[in-house]
């Protein structure tokens, strides 16, 4: 069964509710629907034109717009497909992609062939929109993303940090998600910022920022304040191979974070990874199964006798079994700790060399809140 364009055009019509703002154009073969964001004011219409796989006509203008492009499409088909479409719909761009790919799928119109998103999909675009289509579509690579990245002076080598800013759907009135991008991109005087999955996302790099690590941190955590914004943090980072997952980092931090001080407008991915992995540590099972046995003796131990055999080896092996500093971190003589660790020995079999044996301590230690 054959599929015109004509067809395709209305099926998404009807369930991504665009509106048609280009006239098919045979002559130019043109094989693309453009994705523009309408309902956003600062937003005009725009067509791009594509022809043999090249960009061949762009309009002047401050666009921000994502293309997808119909790719590997046989000569028999193409002609068919001569429409250039605007879509003022907030689908997200994969869904729409798929969507594509089903209707196809549907006719068998093209076999095996797939629509495809070719490297050059994110050429041309803004930098907040080339990151955002990046992060929503998972077929493009990290190569992709570097190849668009470069001619905005975004290199692998550049120090970055994500950032993911939570509004209290209570206050959006007050700040919306549009006002809190602008004043971010004004902020750090760079455009990675968008909105994503109901939130405003930004990566930050900061060998453009006008400063330090340090200056960085006072200058976005004043921002927090004053606006009354929570905010999750990634790690610094440098090169795209991880650039996904570095939003993550980012997210995470922000949903743990504000679990363990939900008083706190900024939360780091550095600092939410100990309690975050105790939590994964006990998701099946409770501390006490988790933990290594001997730790358990002590306790018992502890409690039956009123002694600190717990906390003594807790903080030897966290002074990297240094008596002397160990001795003065716990306020008692050589002696006193050469005692205890001497009872430890006859409660439990312990290697002090032992490496695994002193990080299966450490953790269990943590695990029942000791130290």
């Amino acid at each position: 069964m054959q599929i015109s364009a004509a067809t395709i055009v209305e099926r998404l019509r009807e369930e991504f509710k665009f509106e048609l703002v280009g006239q098919p154009s045979s002559q130019l073969g043109l094989s693309v629907l453009l994705l523009a964001e309408e309902q956003m004011e600062w937003v005009d219409s725009c067509l791009y034109l594509v022809q043999a796989n090249q960009v061949v006509e762009t309009p002047k203008g401050n666009y921000d717009s994502t293309v997808l492009v119909i790719g590997s499409l046989p000569d028999e088909f193409a002609k068919h497909f001569n429409a250039v479409l605007s879509f003022a719909s907030d689908a997200p761009f994969g869904k729409i992609h798929n969507r594509i790919q089903e209707i196809f799928a549907e006719y068998s119109m093209i076999g095996q062939t797939s629509v495809a998103l070719p490297e050059y999909a994110l050429q041309g675009l803004s930098l907040s929109r080339t990151i955002s289509c990046y992060m929503t579509d998972q077929s493009l690579t990290h190569y992709n993303l570097e190849s668009a990245l470069h001619p905005h002076g975004w290199l692998s080598s550049h120090h970055y940090r994500c950032l993911k800013l939570h509004v209290d759907p209570l206050n959006r009135n007050e700040h919306p998600l549009r006002f809190i991008s602008e004043r971010i991109v004004s902020l750090f005087a760079q455009d990675g910022t968008f909105v994503y999955e109901g939130n405003v996302v930004s990566f930050v790099n900061l060998d453009i920022f006008t400063g330090d690590e340090a200056d960085f941190d006072n200058v976005f955590n004043q921002f927090l304040q004053d606006n009354s914004i929570k905010a999750g943090m990634s790690n610094w980072f440098s090169g795209f191979e991880a650039f996904r997952y570095y939003y993550t980092q980012a997210e995470l931090a922000l949903l743990v974070g504000s679990k363990i001080q939900p008083t706190a407008c900024r939360h780091s991915f550095q600092n939410v990874v100990r309690p975050m992995l105790l939590d994964l540590c006990t998701e099946r099972l409770p501390a006490h199964l988790i933990c290594d046995p001997d730790v358990i003796t002590l306790i018992k131990y502890d409690q039956q006798h009123g002694s600190e055999l717990c906390n003594t080896l807790c903080s030897l092996l966290k002074n990297n079994i240094n008596y002397t500093r160990t001795a003065n971190e716990l306020f008692i003589h050589r002696s006193t700790l050469a005692y205890r660790l001497d009872r430890i020995k006859q409660l439990i079999q312990i290697d002090y060399e032992n490496i695994p044996s002193q990080w299966y301590l450490l953790l269990s230690f943590e695990l029942m809140g000791i130290g």
